[in-house]
Parts: C-alpha cells; sequence; structure tokens
C-alpha cells in the first residue's frame, strides 16, 4: 500500500468541521487500501507548520496531495515551496486546480489532478504501490496534466464524471483523520456536519464555475442519504445539518422521498439546513421539508434586475424569488437571501433595483448574505470575458492585490473572530474588494454599491 498525505492549506476562514472534499479523497484512498494522513490547516485549531514539517519527515509518504483554492492559491504555493520533498510526488488538486491545470506545475507540483479526484488519486496511488514511478506512470491515469522532461505540458483524456455516487465510500469513513480538537474547543462536543447529497447543477450562471462537478446534476440515493445520516447520528448524536448541494431541491420526487425517509427513520428528526434556486421552490415542497426537520433555506437571489439576471445566466425572475420566500416563510423556514453586487457593466439604475428587491424581501427574510461582492474566479464565464478587458488575468498570482485582500484578516487579533467583530470585519473586507476595482467601477456604481452593502450589515430581522 502506498503512503498519502492530503494537505487542506490555511485559510482566512477557519473551519468548523473536516473539509468534505478530502473527506471524500481519503476514503476512497482507504477503501484502496492505502495508509492515508491528512493535516488540515484550514481548521479552526489547526496543527502548525512544524507539525506538518514533522509529519513529513518521520512518515515519508510516496504522494502529498494538496487542495488549492483561488483566493489563498499564492499563500499555498509559498507555503510548498518551504517543506521538505522527500522523495512524494506532489500532486495538486481541486476547483482551481482543475480550472488552471498548469499552473502548479510553475510551483513545485509534479502532477495537477483535474476533475473528482477519488478515483485518480487512487489509481495514482495503486501505480506507485505497484512500484511504477516517474513519468511512466502518468499517462495510464485519466484527468492528469504534467509537464514532461522536455518542458511540454502533457495532459491526459478528461475522467468521465462518475454517475454512480453511491460507489464511492461515505466521507465520514475516513472521520478518524480529523482529530476533534482540529474543531472543537479541547476537543470536546459534536462536530458540525455537513453533507453533499448530489454533485453538479444545470445553471448557466456566469459567476459559477462547474468545472468539477459540471452542469448535469449527479444524485445520491435517498437510501444512501439516510445510511450517512445515520450512521452520523451513531458517531455524534443528535447535530445540526447542513446540505452544500448546488441542486439540493431540484429533483421534486426524490427530495420528497428524503424529507418522508427523514420523518419514518429518523427519531427524533434531524435538523437541518440546504441552499436552493427559487424557482421552483414553493409550498408543496416547502411543508414537507419542515416537517422533515429542515430550518432555513438559503436562496440565491444575486440582484434585482431582470436585464442583470439574464445576463448572468442566473434565469429566474423578481417574481420568483418573492414567491419562494413567501412559500419558505409560509411553511415557517427560516430564510437567507444570497445578494451579489458588481457585475460588469452594471449600472445605477440596475443597482437601485437590487436595493428595492433587498427592501421588499427584507420582512420576509432572516438574513442577508455576509459576502456578495463579485469576485472573477478562474472558469467562470465572466472571468474568461473579462480578464484581459479589465487587467486582471490571473490576479490570485498578484502579491499586491492579494495583501490588500488579506489585510482585514491580518489586522484581528489572534483567535477566533467573534459575533462583536463580525461586522467590522465584513465592512473591512468589502472595503477592500471595491479597492480591489476588478471591474473599474464609476463613481456613481461604486456609491450604490456601497449603499446596499451598507443597507445589508445592517438588517435586522
Amino acid at each position: 500500500m502506498s503512503r498519502v498525505l492530503l494537505i487542506n492549506p490555511p485559510s482566512p476562514f477557519s473551519a468548523a468541521s473536516p473539509p468534505l472534499g478530502l473527506s471524500y479523497l481519503a476514503a476512497s484512498l482507504l477503501e484502496g487500501g492505502h495508509e492515508v494522513q491528512v493535516c488540515d490547516l484550514a481548521a479552526r485549531f489547526p496543527p502548525s507548520r512544524e507539525d506538518l514539517v514533522g509529519l513529513l519527515e518521520a512518515w515519508r509518504p510516496a504522494l502529498v496531495g494538496v487542495t488549492l483554492y483561488t483566493e489563498v492559491a499564492l499563500a499555498t504555493y509559498d507555503l510548498v515551496a518551504t517543506l521538505p520533498r522527500g522523495e512524494a510526488l506532489w500532486v495538486a488538486g481541486g476547483v482551481h486546480a482543475t480550472a488552471q491545470p498548469a499552473e502548479p506545475l510553475r510551483f513545485g507540483f509534479a502532477v495537477t489532478v483535474r476533475g473528482e479526484g477519488e478515483l485518480t488519486l487512487r489509481e495514482l496511488a495503486d501505480l506507485l504501490d505497484r512500484g511504477t514511478s516517474g513519468p511512466d506512470l502518468l499517462p495510464a491515469v485519466p484527468g492528469l496534466s504534467w509537464r514532461d522532461s522536455s518542458g511540454e505540458l502533457r495532459a491526459t483524456a478528461d475522467r468521465p464524471r462518475l454517475q454512480d455516487l453511491d460507489a464511492l465510500p461515505p466521507p465520514h469513513r475516513a472521520g478518524a483523520l480529523f482529530p476533534r480538537r482540529w474543531y472543537l474547543p479541547d476537543g470536546v462536543g459534536s462536530l458540525a456536519v455537513s453533507l453533499l447529497t448530489s454533485r453538479g447543477c444545470a445553471g448557466r450562471c456566469t459567476f459559477c464555475s462547474n468545472e468539477v462537478t459540471g452542469r448535469q446534476p449527479r444524485l445520491h440515493s435517498p437510501a444512501r442519504v439516510l445510511a450517512e445520516l445515520l450512521a452520523l447520528r451513531q458517531r455524534e448524536g443528535q447535530v445540526t445539518c447542513s446540505f452544500h448541494d448546488d441542486a439540493f431541491t431540484a429533483d421534486r420526487p426524490r427530495l420528497l422521498q428524503l424529507c418522508r425517509l427523514f420523518r419514518e427513520q429518523l427519531t427524533p428528526r434531524p435538523v437541518w439546513w440546504c441552499e436552493s434556486r427559487v424557482d421552483g421552490f414553493d409550498a408543496e415542497i416547502a411543508g414537507p421539508m419542515r416537517e422533515a426537520g429542515c430550518r432555513a433555506v438559503a436562496f440565491g437571489v444575486e440582484s434585482g434586475d431582470p436585464g442583470v439576471l439574464r445576463r448572468i445566466g442566473k434565469q429566474i425572475t423578481p417574481e420568483q424569488v418573492l414567491a419562494a420566500f413567501a412559500a419558505a416563510r409560509g411553511a415557517g423556514l427560516l430564510t437567507h437571501a444570497n445578494i451579489m453586487f458588481g457585475f460588469p457593466g452594471e449600472t445605477e439604475e440596475e443597482l437601485g433595483q437590487t436595493l428595492r428587491l433587498m427592501e421588499r424581501l427584507a420582512p420576509h427574510t432572516t438574513s442577508f448574505g455576509a459576502l456578495g461582492l463579485l469576485v472573477p474566479y478562474p472558469g467562470t464565464a465572466i472571468y474568461r470575458r473579462h480578464a484581459v478587458e479589465y487587467g486582471f488575468t490571473e490576479w490570485w498570482l498578484d502579491r499586491p492585490r492579494v495583501s490588500r485582500l488579506n489585510r482585514p484578516f491580518l489586522e484581528l487579533e489572534q483567535g477566533l473572530t467573534t459575533a462583536e467583530q463580525w461586522p467590522a470585519l465584513q465592512q473591512q473586507l468589502e472595503t477592500a474588494l471595491l479597492d480591489v476595482d476588478f471591474f473599474r467601477y464609476p463613481d456613481g456604481v461604486r456609491r450604490r454599491i456601497e449603499e446596499g452593502l451598507a443597507f445589508r450589515r445592517g438588517y435586522r430581522p
């Protein structure tokens, strides 16, 4: 068996539970018979860099896998450059690596994994286990990018997305690799529980990247979801669950079946929240969701202007937004409205329409999204269309720009962000994003954006 070390890099936003992506990877590797260790540097009480160095030197993994996130890509590359390399194959993965597969190869990585990594990483570990090494192993595995001995960029074919998600081992099987002391004070209490019951989204939003999970939703079976909840309840007791699917409510028959299973098979019923599009959300599903333990729904609203909604590919209307919130509140559900400001070409009047929609939603929503200024992520249509025009190509590698974005976090005192600190931090983050000025907002547009942000910060239900 091969030894595989998985690393989650440091993040400004500390995690209160094990990351799902790394958990799925670790569970798949364990099922393949490999030895696995994890180092989650983004945890609330993370291991130190010295802990990571000690693990690399003492355990001597054959493969080191690092998840890349756009906001901290540069910091991750800086960290990797300081770590002992050993004889390991260093592999980058995640949404950022999939969108920019050649980039990690410039910063110390030998291989990039594109797309869903569970099977790809396991196959790489299998080959290493059989004694295959060097560039000879790479052409045998789909979904890889690397540079050959002459420096030429090479790539195998994309790995087809897994259609039977139930074939993947559940992420909680890797739970022992994520010590409680990383996420809980003194390691005591129940972990926050995050779950995925599907992958992919049929939406065509220009600000969203579906490079990894794709545009076609793929679903875990209701029986699999129930089994995961039962296993988690056995380990953690009664917990609050968050479903992070892009399309949790998209398949109505499956959703209603899940609600029935939660009511009939889980006593007491689980307490959970989910994310949903507004189109198709109505009283027919809101009522059963509430009865099955759902307490809150987060809706993607983005804009109050019909023209902007069409341009960004959202494929919804303000009327559908209002109807969805009314249905949710009518069933006794708390609601969360995610608003996004600053789309390229957005006018003062269009931003005014968004503010007016927020004012109409205010009596019906529990909260507005904490952060919602547009960031042009690689892999999105907005990035492809506007990076050259506005001069922000590879902005995440621009050290002065990234430093400006990270400054609010550096100004915080050591420790967790308290509820009292958050409003000030939120305003600092928003100001930093506006000052970076990806889309060169005219003064009047910026004032309108600031007006919307101020409304959101000051909102109290």
